[in-house]
């Protein structure tokens, strides 16, 4: 499947994801009330950064692996599946051994701890949905990927509102999401069926595997870091209705990112198989971004405000936070495509410098600016720490590419003219 094709499909499933992610966000911010859902989000994000925390980046791996396709699929996913699950249940046995320590990373907040804990003893099957979910792409199988990505949603939203007919709010919220998780994992194994039959273990193939993954560690708990770390440092300097709206402006921000997640997906694969073939790609990519996002805050602009009263009139404070965090998002964009792109080239650890300099600013100038300004000083601080990681890592890669800043800011003419002929012609190779 040619590049422009599988990006098509991503990017049409991935359209149909930020609808269903914006709607799915305002239902659960109705239903849980701006005085708890800014502390539900904070107990997921926990969650999904600890599941990246303990990972150490297998994910990665096994997507970097199953494009070289050095090593039989199979056997890579039997050891990578193993080393998932042993590092997953070390990480609960720890966490049951520490309570202290999650009561403390949620600001001793009675709500955040109950539904963390919720979620918690499920880590196991939240960090297989992440490795089930990215060999889907070296596969072939981008349709299968681009449907999790749009489709988690939907049992998401619908066993939620199923379930408040029996639990209160945020139990009927926390068992959706455990129910999302294995809607996600059933239907990436059924994709896997017949690779599955193939799986198998050889100790001589964990060294490269684990070798890949603890490089790319770093960076896959520091990407997830930067994005959760301001909901969960936020709550000691926000009310409970501030860190809501902060919360909920994030999430309908990040929702904008999601074609560059799944795209992604496709910029590693594609560089890891194909080398400097994909370099004009990237470039074009990271100069579309620049359009995209001057759209997509068009739209918020004139859309966010009653879309924020769909949640409740208590969440219109959320309006000027979202389009603040819109451009942090588009700086994110940029790098992950960026990202991406080095870590196919065999360079997994390019952003390890960069995101520890956006966490150690982010953390800092939240605890600088965050008992003065409250949920503006975070927002500065997401904006400031950002910009500072774009500009290193998009300058390294702008090196590889072999490309001036100007080549992957401004859109031209014949990127848009590339684009639309072949939407035209999906099936054209690239």
């Amino acid at each position: 499947m040619s590049f422009f094709r599988g990006a098509v499909i991503l990017g049409s499933s991935q359209g149909i994801n930020i609808v269903l992610t914006l709607v799915t966000r305002l239902v659960f911010a109705r239903l849980l009330g701006e005085a708890v859902f800014g502390q539900f989000s904070a107990a997921l994000n926990a969650v999904t950064l600890l599941s990246r925390g303990v990972s150490m980046g297998l994910a990665p791996s096994a997507q970097y692996h199953a494009s070289q396709k050095e090593i039989p699929f199979g056997r890579m996913l039997g050891i990578v599946a193993l080393l998932t699950l042993g590092v997953s249940l070390a990480a609960l046995g720890i966490l049951y051994s520490m309570p202290g320590l999650v009561a403390a990373s949620l600001d001793g907040q009675a709500i955040s701890i109950r539904a963390f804990w919720g979620m918690a003893p499920f880590l196991p099957l939240v960090m297989g949905c992440v490795v089930l979910g990215v060999v889907l792409v070296p596969l072939g199988k981008v349709k299968a990927f681009g449907v999790t990505q749009a489709g988690g949603m939907i049992p998401l939203l619908l066993s939620a509102l199923l379930f408040m007919v029996w639990l209160e709010p945020l139990q009927a919220v926390v068992a959706a999401q455990i129910t999302s998780w294995f809607y996600l994992a059933t239907f990436m194994l059924w994709h896997l069926r017949d690779e599955l039959k193939r799986v198998s273990y050889d100790s001589s193939a964990v060294g490269p595997i684990v070798q890949y993954a603890l490089k790319s560690w770093p960076n896959v708990f520091l990407t997830v870091a930067v994005a959760r770390l301001a909901v969960l440092q936020g709550m000691a300097v926000m009310t409970p209705v501030e860190l809501s709206w902060f919360a909920l402006a994030i999430q309908l921000a990040e929702g904008a990112l999601a074609p560059y997640g799944a795209v992604g997906q496709l910029i590693l694969s594609q560089s890891a198989s194909r080398g400097d073939e994909i370099n004009p790609l990237t470039a074009m990519l990271l100069r579309l971004s620049v359009a995209l996002f001057a759209v997509i805050l068009m739209i918020a602009a004139v859309l966010g405000y009653p879309l924020l009263l769909i949640a409740g009139p208590g969440y219109v404070g959320a309006y000027l936070p979202l389009l603040a965090l819109l451009g942090v998002t588009c700086l994110r964009a940029s790098f992950r495509t960026a990202n991406n792109y080095l870590g196919g080239r065999g360079l997994p650890g390019a952003a390890t410098l960069p995101l520890s300099v956006e966490v150690v600013a982010l953390v800092g100038l939240i605890a600088l600016l965050g008992p003065m300004l409250g949920l503006w000083g975070v927002v500065l601080a997401c904006w400031v720490a950002s910009l500072a990681s774009w500009f290193i890592l998009v300058n390294r890669a702008r090196g590889v590419l072999g490309v001036r800043w100007n080549e992957i800011l401004w859109p031209r003419r014949s990127d848009f003219e590339t684009v639309f002929k072949r939407l035209k012609r999906p099936k054209a190779a690239s």
